[in-house]
């Protein structure tokens, strides 16, 4: 029987998150310090996982998850990311219009 796993990873604290502003798709904001310690925790937690395939958004702060990820794993470290802007999440403009 063929076994399939996903796992899922959310982006590490950016300044924005810590200041409760939506950031939605049209804000680039990268990594805060406690966001970079978070993506070497989930590293370190994921480091003898076998991935075959990585997916990520092209947005900074996803670049910079999947980098502190991969950078702790001991499996994983050559695999190349596949980055895709259809994996940006919802655009929340309108909302985060409401909210400036």
């Amino acid at each position: 029987m063929t076994r399939f796993a996903l796992t899922v990873v959310r982006h590490g604290e950016t300044r924005l998150n810590k200041e409760k502003i939506i950031q939605g798709q049209g804000v680039d904001e990268p990594l805060s310090e406690t966001g970079f310690k978070q993506a070497a925790a989930a590293g370190i937690f994921l480091n003898n996982v076998k991935f075959t395939h990585v997916f990520s958004s092209d947005l900074m702060r996803t670049k910079q998850t999947v980098h502190g990820i991969l950078e702790k794993s001991n499996v994983c470290k050559d695999l190349t990311v596949k980055y895709d802007s259809r994996l940006r999440e919802r655009g929340l403009q309108p909302l985060r219009s409401m909210f400036s």
